[in-house]
């Protein structure tokens, strides 16, 4: 099997990196700072660059249940291999959640994310990843794709562009069709159960109807927290805004399985606002510009490590576990591995002293402007060091195509 890759983010797929713990705030409105991660699952990151697990290879992912990898990403670092411990076997169906940042500005994202899906769903259910006619990987017999929004709402208070302030759309599985693209319906099923026998272009077609969900959802993002409690079953223990339990076993029932391969897919141009204190948007409790708000008070803020945990406690071992993002990391960047990315002087988080009202964008292009994805890149890096696959790369840019690439690439080496 093959796997081919350019880029300038991160691919890792159970790779090992520096994962020493980021510092900084939360974030906000406007771009936020990062959390501090010493709590994060991936303990402390002193081994960088280690040796691929047995089997791999430098500068391609290890295949097999041994399969071990060097230097997948530029200069990137060891590690254990996308195949996981030997005897854990490879799904044969795959669940894809696609999150969405519906705020304002975020249209050419959406359209640009949106024209990859075709390739996404066709890639995942022939095993031909470039559309040439040649399978590279075994297919998925059965593939689940829904997609959520990044909006959770407020906790309660109101805030402009929070039409739904307590829960905003709350997780759940979308089932509204944009009907602004030609061709859409007014509404779908939660997700699109596909197979080998389903037209996969009229398929992949009604997932772009409901992901280019349009950008008047609520400004204060929160992209951690929307699949979190889209996923996680009401047993799970975990606790979100109003006393509530996950959607996994309720209003999004049937959608994860319980031995599949997990794919969860983030386009946002901002920083993650998951909010642990509902109070923080009172203005009568805190006070400063509300774009600045989560950077400002990062102890309102839950820690990266409450996504961590939840998302990997969702699959039966790491490997079964993909987590991709598009966001606001300079295009330009390149390292060794996700620690070299927070240290970035791009990606650190400050107010823009042309702009007081907002932080410093990391990015600024025709796309439009976005900002250091902290807190995301941090749980980037600490799946990866648990063992799942993970990918990074730049919203500020017109071709989304190498996340795809590197979704496809994970998903060849299992």
């Amino acid at each position: 099997m093959r796997a081919k890759w350019v880029w300038a983010g991160i691919l890792c797929c159970a790779c090992g990196s520096d994962g020493s713990s980021a510092s900084g705030g939360a974030g906000g409105v406007g771009g936020h700072a990062g959390s501090g991660g010493t709590d994060t699952a991936g303990g402390s990151g002193s081994e960088s660059g280690g040796a691929g697990g047995t089997g791999g290879s430098s500068g391609t992912i290890g295949s097999g249940a041994q399969g071990g990898s060097a230097g997948l990403s530029s200069g990137g670092a060891g590690g254990s291999g996308a195949g996981g411990d030997a005897g854990v076997l490879r799904p044969d169906q795959v669940d894809v959640l696609l999150v969405v940042d519906t705020s304002s500005g975020m249209n050419e994202e959406q359209v640009a994310f949106g024209a990859q899906i075709p390739r996404l769903v066709r890639g995942l259910l022939t095993g031909d990843a470039d559309d040439d006619g040649v399978m590279e990987s075994v297919p998925f017999s059965s593939l689940h794709i829904g997609v959520v929004t990044v909006d959770m709402g407020t906790g309660g208070p109101p805030v402009p562009s929070c039409n739904q302030p307590l829960r905003g759309d709350d997780g759940i599985l979308r089932t509204v069709g944009n009907q602004a693209l030609s061709g859409c319906d007014a509404s779908y099923p939660g997700y699109q159960p596909i197979n080998s026998a389903s037209d996969l272009d009229v398929a992949a077609e009604q997932v772009r109807c409901v992901f280019q969900a349009g950008v008047s959802g609520c400004g204060i993002e929160q992209p951690l927290e929307a699949p979190l409690k889209a996923l996680s079953p009401a047993s799970s223990g975990i606790v979100f805004g109003s006393g509530d339990v996950g959607h996994g076993t309720g209003m999004n029932s049937g959608f994860l399985r319980p031995d599949s391969l997990l794919i969860v897919l983030t386009l946002t141009d901002e920083n993650d606002c998951s909010i642990s204190d509902p109070k923080l948007f009172d203005n009568s409790v805190y006070t400063g510009n509300l774009n600045l708000r989560c950077f400002e008070n990062p102890g309102a803020l839950h820690p990266t490590a409450r996504y961590v945990s939840g998302l990997l406690a969702l699959r039966p071992h790491p490997s079964r576990l993909f987590y991709g993002l598009i966001a606001g990391v300079p295009s330009g960047l390149t390292g060794d591995g996700y620690q070299t990315m927070l240290d970035d002087p791009g990606m650190q988080e400050s107010v823009d002293s042309a702009q007081p009202s907002r932080l410093t964008p990391s990015c600024d292009t025709s796309m439009g402007t976005a900002f250091p994805p902290r807190r995301l890149v941090e749980v980037a890096r600490d799946l990866e060091q648990a063992g799942a696959g993970t990918a990074v790369d730049s919203i500020c840019q017109s071709d989304y195509s190498k996340l795809i690439d590197r979704v496809l690439a994970y998903t060849a080496s299992l």
